[in-house]
């Protein structure tokens, strides 16, 4: 019994030794008890319209009204029913604009400031794939698959024109250099992996041009108002409109979400080049690149970072596992992200220790 007991106590001591000793087994011990999501399901992008931000899943549409004073784990939410399955938001001064599947097909709708009625935007065009605005302008990205177009609207979905025949190309983000008065389109091809263009334009269907067609492009961000960064499915940064490179990832993909955290990072979505499925391994989350800087990071591992310094193994742990298709930085200066499957996120302090975990 006596060896049995010596044999247990020094098994354990082993096993503690190990623990604190192993990269591996110190993640798995800063790992949290996942909380169930508010905003469940694969949420829509993120947008600030009349000072809150908004984000979408299914057919409901949350707006954020800050920490809860009581609570400082959750945020206060309002859920409004606009009706139809909710895609993507768009916004300007005036409108709030969703992109969303109604009986079939898909609508843009919007919703002026300081109103609750909700109206359709009549484009004149059918299939609608994706809606993006920047500097008050809406862009769209439509038609079918081999034959996509982009087109322009003012703010308030009106005087709709096309900007491009973008042919198999979909839109998937817009940009604004403020000292040149240039828009930048970025579009990925839907059926050859190695193509997508950069598309600068005046708004005006002649001044609209491909500054490069040969290139995955999956998001573009203004940096600052005369600074514009767009990211290829390698994970690629290039500065706009130069093309020159900035950054690139090490061996990961890039979801195409990107975002600025305090002026002082780009973050930047990422996903395993190999692994299919979409809840194993560690390589998922998202990269900082600290602006003016040329490599791309994982949270917690250097300063300025987007949580607390040497907090890298809770990252790997929470948000770490799961792709994120979007992230933005609320203007209350709570960080979220829209995961791929498991709802919306958010990096708080919850029980005294800062976390991602589901917003509850």
């Amino acid at each position: 019994m006596k060896k049995l007991i010596l044999f247990f106590f020094l098994t354990l001591a082993v096993l503690l030794f190990v623990t604190c000793n192993d990269p591996i087994f110190y993640i798995i011990s800063l790992e949290e008890k996942i909380l169930k999501p508010k905003i469940q399901g694969s949420p829509t992008n993120f947008v600030v319209f009349d000072g809150k931000m908004y984000v979408a899943s299914g057919d409901s549409l949350y707006r954020y009204n800050g920490t809860d004073p009581g609570h400082n784990g959750r945020g206060l939410w309002d859920e409004i029913i606009p009706g139809g399955r909710i895609l993507s938001l768009a916004e300007t001064s005036i409108n709030l604009f969703i992109l969303c599947e109604e009986s079939g097909k898909n609508v843009i709708k919007k919703c002026l400031v300081g109103s609750t009625n909700w109206s359709n935007v009549n484009l004149g065009v059918d299939n609608i794939q994706s809606i993006f605005s920047t500097n008050d302008q809406l862009f769209i990205g439509a038609g079918d698959f081999g034959s996509f177009i982009i087109l322009n609207a003012d703010n308030n979905g009106n005087n709709s024109k096309e900007l491009v025949d973008a042919r198999r190309k979909i839109l998937n983000g817009a940009a604004y250099n403020k000292s040149t008065g240039i828009y930048y389109l970025s579009t990925k091809d839907m059926r050859h992996e190695v193509d997508g263009s950069i598309y600068s334009s005046d708004l005006t269907e002649a001044g609209t041009i491909a500054i490069r067609n040969d290139t995955p492009f999956v998001g573009i961000i203004n940096i600052n108002s005369n600074s514009i960064a767009a990211i290829d499915n390698n994970g690629v940064l290039y500065s706009i409109p130069s093309l020159s490179e900035i950054a690139k990832f090490d061996g990961h993909l890039a979801t195409g979400a990107l975002a600025i955290w305090e002026n002082k990072l780009l973050l930047a979505g990422r996903q395993n080049k190999l692994e299919s499925s979409v809840n194993s391994g560690y390589t998922y989350g998202y990269l900082e690149l600290e602006i003016g800087k040329s490599e791309f990071r994982e949270p917690g591992k250097n300063t300025p970072s987007t949580i607390i310094d040497g907090e890298n193994g809770r990252y790997i742990s929470t948000i770490g596992k799961c792709p994120v298709n979007h992230i933005f930085q609320a203007p209350d200066g709570v960080l979220f992200a829209s995961t791929q499957k498991n709802g919306v996120w958010s990096y708080r302090q919850r029980e005294d220790v800062w976390h991602w975990n589901a917003e509850q």
